[in-house]
Order: structure tokens, then sequence, then C-alpha cells
């Protein structure tokens, strides 16, 4: 049966239910049952196609593939990169609150995966989250017994966390945000099944006032303003190695990166090469947000005509690069390209849909930075640098701020970003120790929920 036949199936199912006012958990048991081969068949496609682990994807199932410790546990669930990274300061402070604490960090996606190792190590267990059927549900929460739980940004998946519940497991929502999308569904639900996306949570933490207003109307009991925790993350790692086979590859030529590129926007970046090309010897970055998706874009760059080169390339045997446009096909090097270029375009943004990515990354380092108008995931963040990160709305506007950008003097740059400023054309002033308030918020927030559990 295809895609199409399967959800009709499950719409049917669905429509059944409401008629019959069957209780709204019998539905995610039943929806669970229905996907469960769907879940069986999609895993061993993406292991096909290099997107799951094939070694691990039993973890997908519930099982777990190395022993729990002894002790207290606590599970963080971040599903992808960027929740990922954004929780990597909280895990600090974590370990800062209770050194002896066993931290259980899932995620879903293999990038995520290959992020944790490379930043985290072993101060974290990672897994790969169960799909949310209730069998697999149960068999992983049965064996890892966590005392509390943490999910982070929008992922709500109504079997664990009902499960969590039932467990009474206190379960709570870090850096709460959802899409204009989600939350048109989630009061959909409301209005249609009676269901309160967010009443299974403790407590649910948010960095906006109209979020926290949201998320109180979807059930939410205890709502909290907290700062966003992107906000008190440290700068980016950065591989010497790495920065020397990039500034060995660029030489004199002008160069920028677009980072955490999504499909439909290396096409907007390449016309803006080719323009930026007619008066400049420049070389584009293109650092793709999921390394799977490389090969498409070397298509793409033959397709328009331009010659490309790996970043893995560069680092086996530095040299000076003669290409158009240099792919970074692997993760954790953002920092040193942030480190030797210092124009930068963060995508994600430049097409509706994704929601934008962290442009206080590059800005940590003090690089001229642009992100595009769909960074509705990070509204919350952008008043704080609003005078150091410009809004593109074109390709036009994309190229004028770029070629203005890498026309400046090699190596001018603002200097290290604080979280809010005022700047003039060279200079920027920062605060006093507002970073230091924020992460004393969290921690102790923190300290508040471990002595509870």
């Amino acid at each position: 049966m295809g895609g199409i036949g399967i959800l009709a199936v499950i719409l049917i199912v669905l429509a059944v239910l409401l008629c019959t006012r069957v209780h709204p958990k019998i539905i995610f048991n039943i929806i669970g049952i229905v996907s469960w081969p769907i879940a069986v068949i999609c895993t061993r496609i993406r292991v096909l196609r290099g997107l799951e682990s094939k070694a691990r994807r039993s973890e997908r199932f519930g099982y777990a593939s190395v022993e729990r410790p002894p002790g207290k546990l606590v599970w963080i669930h971040a599903v992808s990169v960027g929740e990922s990274l954004s929780v990597i300061p909280f895990i600090s402070k974590l370990h800062d609150v209770d050194s002896n604490i066993n931290i259980l960090l899932t995620t879903t996606t293999l990038t995520s995966a290959k992020i944790v190792e490379e930043r985290l190590g072993g101060s974290v267990i990672h897994q790969f989250a169960p799909f949310d059927v209730l069998p697999w549900v149960r068999r992983f929460v049965h064996f890892w017994k966590p005392s509390v739980a943490f999910f982070v940004e929008s992922e709500l998946w109504p079997n664990i966390l009902c499960h969590l519940r039932e467990c009474d497991i206190p379960t709570y929502l870090l850096n709460a945000r959802c899409s204009k999308g989600s939350l048109r569904k989630f009061y959909m639900a409301k209005r249609l099944l009676n269901l309160m996306p967010f009443c299974t949570f403790k407590a649910v933490y948010v960095s906006s006032p109209a979020m926290l207003t949201h998320i109180e109307n979807l059930g939410a009991n205890n709502v909290f303003m907290m700062p966003s925790l992107k906000m008190i993350a440290d700068k980016l790692p950065v591989s010497r190695e790495a920065v020397t086979a990039i500034k060995q590859a660029v030489g004199i030529r002008k160069a920028w990166i677009a980072v955490s590129t999504h499909a439909g926007e290396e096409a907007i970046i390449l016309n803006v090469h080719k323009r930026l090309k007619e008066i400049l010897d420049v070389i584009t970055v293109i650092a793709v947000r999921h390394p799977s998706r490389v090969s498409e874009v070397i298509k793409l760059c033959h397709n328009n005509g331009l010659t490309c080169i790996l970043h893995s390339s560069a680092l086996r045997c530095p040299m000076h690069m003669v290409e158009d446009i240099y792919i970074v096909d692997r993760v954790g090097y953002l920092g040193a390209f942030f480190e030797s270029i210092s124009t930068v375009l963060v995508c994600g943004s430049l097409i509706p849909g994704v929601g934008g990515h962290n442009f206080l990354e590059p800005l940590q380092f003090g690089c001229d930075v642009a992100t595009g108008k769909y960074f509705e995931n990070f509204v919350d963040i952008y008043p704080y640098v609003e005078h150091a990160c410009l809004v593109v709305t074109s390709v036009q506007e994309i190229y004028e701020f770029v070629e203005k950008s890498i026309s400046r003097c090699v190596g001018k740059r603002r200097g290290i970003l604080p979280l809010a400023y005022s700047v003039d054309e060279t200079s920027i002033v920062p605060p006093s120790d507002q970073t230091d308030r924020f992460s004393c918020e969290w921690k102790d927030m923190i300290r508040s929920i471990m002595s509870q559990t």
C-alpha cells in the first residue's frame, strides 16, 4: 500500500473514533498500532539511504544498545541538530548541580548523534529515541527508568508523554516553541477532541510572552518565562587543523559562507555566487544542514556550470582551491569556518517552513551576519542582536550584503558578540554580566527541579 493509502486508512480510523467519541488515549494507541509496520518499513528504507544507523536501528524500537548505569538517571530528548546544540549548556548545568547524575540524551537523526558524540562524548549516554508506539515506549521507559524527563522545544509525542505520566515520572518542556502551523493543529485538536497538548508537563519554560499565552491556552498548568538556552551557549569549538586547511584553500580569494542550507536554498546561493563572480574572484562555502544531501548539492552545482570541492578533500590534502563552491560535507566544523571566514548567511530562513537557524553562533565570532526573513524559531532572540544581524528578503539583498561585507579589509571583525549591545560601524559595546545572569537563572531552575526529584 502506498503512502497515500496508508494515510487514508489512518484518517478513516480517526474519523470513526471521533464519531464514536472514543477517549483520545485510545486514538493515540490505535494510530501507534497502525503506524507499527510503517515505522519498520521506513526505518529499513532510511538505513538503505544512509539516514539511519543499521547497527543501532533497534534503538528506534525501544531496545537499549548499552547497559543502564546504577543511580539516578535524567532523560533529555532533543530531536535533531539544533535542539541537541541548544541543550548542551543545560547538560553542563545539570552536571554542575549534581556531578554524579547519569544523563540519557536521545535524538532522532544521524547528524545529531554525531554532534552529541563530538561535543559531549562520554558525559552523556546517547540513544536514538523510540518511535511513538506504545509497546516500544514501554520497553524503553521500563529499561531506563528515568527519574525525570526533559523535552526540548516542540517535541510532543502523545504515547510517550502519557506513559511517562502514568509512571509518575515528572516531565518538563524546555525552550517551548511552536510554529504557526503547529499552533493551528494544536488548537484544532483542542476544539475537536478536547485535547490539551501541554497538560502532561509538570512545567513548561518559554522565552516569549506570546508563546506563554499559547501554551497556557493549550493546557499547560505551570508556564514560566526563561531566557532561551541558545543565549547561554558557549562558542562553537574550533579545530585548528581545519582552520589551517580552510585558510590554505581560500588563500587571497574573497570568501563567504551560507550555513545550514536546506533544499531550495542552495539554488538561491548559487545565483548569488554567479552574480558575485562577475565582479570578484570569490569562493562560496555551502554548509549543508544535513550531510546526506551533499550529492544533491554537487549535482546542482554542476547543472549551474560551477565547479566544487568537498571539505573532507581539503582536510586530507590542504591546497589552494580554484573551484567556485566549497561544500562542507562533515559536521562539527562550523567553528573553524566562522574563525576563518567573516561573512555569514544563516539559512533555513530563505524559504518558509524551516523556521531559521541559530545566528548567535557566527555572531559570537564577530562575523558579519545576515539571515532570511523566515526565522520564526528565533524571534525571541532576534531583539538582542537586531543591530548586528541583517534580515535579507531577496537575492538582490543577499548579493548586496555579501558584496559589501567581503569587500571590507580582510580580518576586520567586530569582536566577540555579547547578548545585548550598542553598535556603531566598527564596534560592539558589551553590557555587564548579562550572560552570567541568564546562566544563573537556568542553574537555579535546575537546582529547584532536581531537589524535588
